[in-house]
This record gives structure tokens, C-alpha cells and sequence, in this order.
């Protein structure tokens, strides 16, 4: 059973931290928030050594624990609410989870407004970025057509038939 290196092993210690994520990928899981916290204490105690160490350990923690949820998480690595939505993984998912919505909650409006919905409108909305959706939600309010809702966007996305 492998725990990580202890502070008493031979060779420079800057080289301590990157053994702690090695054997976070080699640790069972009943030993993986020691070695999580020694990663985090190094993270406060050298902030300026170039080196995103809580990135990195989120970055092993999501493939090493698939199947935990954000509460198992939070409690193995004494995480709250605001350290974790302040991680670039949580703000990526979220990102993300916004546009799916916010694509989902237009195509709703859409079919409502203008049945049937053609399959190029669908395909032009599964494509969008998240401003795009934003513009195209507010048009879509005083919109008589599926293009008065593409607006000035139409001109750089036309609308195939």
C-alpha cells in the first residue's frame, strides 16, 4: 500500500509535490485525501512556484474518482462550496451545462413559435456559442419569423432551407 513520499527522502523537496500526484494515481482510495491535503498545504505554503498544484490534483481527482459526487469530494478534500467553484474544471462543467440549457430552453421557444422547427435551424442552434444563444433568446421575443430571430446574425450564418 503506497502513501506517498514522506519529507525525508533524499533529493530536493521541490520534487515532493509531483511524487504526492504520482502516487495519488497510485493510492487506493481509502488514501488518497492524506496525500490530497499534503498537495494543498504545498499549494498555500509556495503559491509562487509557478505551478497550479490544486489544478493538477483536481485534474487526477476527476478521472482518478468517476463515480464520486461533488458532496464526497468536497469532503475528502475539505473543500466548501467557493473554493470549488472557483476551480477551472467546475467553471469549464458549468460552462458548458449553461449552453446545453440555454440551447434546450430556445429550441422549446422556437418549435412553440414557428412549427414545424426545420432540421437547419436545430443544427444552426446546436452549434452556437453561448452570446449567440443569449442574442437569438431576446429576438426570438418580438420575432415573426425564424429569421427576424437570426437577426444581423443571419448575414454571417445563413439559414440553409
Amino acid at each position: 500500500m503506497f502513501t506517498g513520499p514522506s519529507n525525508t527522502s533524499s533529493g530536493p523537496t521541490k520534487s515532493i509535490p509531483k511524487l504526492w500526484l504520482i502516487a495519488l494515481i497510485l493510492a487506493d482510495i481509502a488514501n488518497i485525501a492524506p496525500i490530497v491535503r499534503k498537495v494543498q498545504a504545498h499549494s498555500e505554503n509556495q503559491p509562487t512556484d509557478g505551478i497550479d498544484w490544486l489544478e493538477l490534483l483536481e485534474t487526477v481527482l476527476v478521472y482518478k474518482l468517476p463515480t464520486f459526487t461533488r458532496e464526497e469530494i468536497q469532503q475528502m478534500l475539505n473543500f466548501n462550496d467557493v473554493s470549488l467553484k472557483q476551480t477551472r474544471f467546475y467553471q469549464d462543467v458549468f460552462g458548458e451545462g449553461r449552453v446545453e440549457g440555454e440551447a434546450a430552453l430556445l429550441l422549446r421557444q422556437l418549435e412553440r413559435k414557428f412549427p414545424p422547427l426545420p432540421e437547419s435551424a436545430r443544427q444552426r442552434i446546436a452549434t452556437a456559442d453561448a452570446e449567440t444563444l443569449l442574442v437569438w433568446g431576446e429576438q426570438i421575443l418580438d420575432a415573426s419569423s425564424l429569421e427576424d430571430v437570426w437577426g444581423s446574425l443571419s448575414q454571417s450564418k445563413p439559414l440553409l432551407p
